[in-house]
Order: C-alpha cells, then sequence, then structure tokens
C-alpha cells in the first residue's frame, strides 16, 4: 500500500512499518486522537497492530484475535493482551529483539510522519475524519481512507 517507515534500531535495519489507516476523532478530555492500523515488518515477516496516540498518551497492540478495545487514556482500563494472543512479543522473540524497543521505535517513527486530510466530515455530533495519505521524508504516500 504506502512506503515502509523505517525503524531507527541500528541492529534491524531492514525493520519498518506500514500505514494502512489513519483515522482522527476527537475526545472531550484528550482532545484529537489518533488510532491507525498498521504492519510492522522485518525481512519477509509482518504482524498487523494498531497504534493509538493522543497529545499525552500512546499505546500499541498486535493481537492475534483483536477485541477492539479503547485505549486505556480513554476507557481508563489497562488493554489486557493476554500472552497467547500478542504477536509482538512472539515477533520479538522470533527476530531477537525486545518489544519495548521496538515500541519505541514505533512513536519515534511517528514523529517524522505528517497525515494529509480530505475534506473534513460530520458523524453526527462527533468530528471524523481519516488520512488520505502521509508525509514520509518528503514523500506523499497514498492511503485507504477507514470508513
Amino acid at each position: 500500500m504506502g512506503q515502509r517507515v523505517r525503524l531507527g534500531i541500528p541492529s534491524f535495519s531492514e525493520l519498518g512499518v506500514e500505514i494502512e489507516t489513519a483515522m482522527a476523532f476527537y475526545d472531550d478530555f484528550f482532545h484529537q486522537c489518533w488510532c491507525i492500523s498498521l504492519k510492522l515488518w522485518w525481512q519477509t515477516m509482518s504482524i498487523h497492530g494498531y497504534a493509538f496516540l493522543s497529545s499525552r498518551w500512546h499505546e500499541v497492540i498486535f493481537p492475534k484475535v483483536y477485541d477492539a478495545q479503547a485505549p486505556h487514556f480513554i476507557s481508563g482500563r489497562p488493554i489486557e493482551t493476554l500472552c497467547e494472543n500478542d504477536m509482538l512479543s512472539e515477533f520479538a522473540l522470533e527476530i531477537g529483539a525486545a518489544p519495548d524497543d521496538l515500541v519505541a521505535a514505533v512513536f519515534s517513527a511517528f514523529e517524522s510522519v505528517t497525515f494529509v486530510f480530505p475534506p473534513i466530515r460530520l458523524a453526527g455530533e462527533d468530528v471524523v475524519t481519516s488520512a488520505a495519505a502521509y508525509r514520509y521524508q518528503d514523500t506523499i504516500c497514498k492511503i485507504r481512507i477507514a470508513l
């Protein structure tokens, strides 16, 4: 779909993340929040997950079976991914990396990504918008719009 954003882990130069969809929504306390569907790649292996961002908090989950839990900073409940449902730990073990290093690298990479929006749509009283593309290293990469 889009370009792989390289993650800055020195011993894993082929490690990258691909943004599949990105949706911004409004929360009364945290204002603009993001839900980003992504793939984490290393060589020919990949796992699918979600990143949740606000101006103060961030979370990432890579479940085998997604149960649509709201991020902890909105729901107040910690995201509880059972060990047997956590693909990130298995992926990190497989490639010989620490899961916390992978998570930190994903959020560090998002700092160099700028999302491009179509005109904002109104959904009831809430403003919901999906990014149509993102800019990374002076390249604009199209992404599909989440419905």
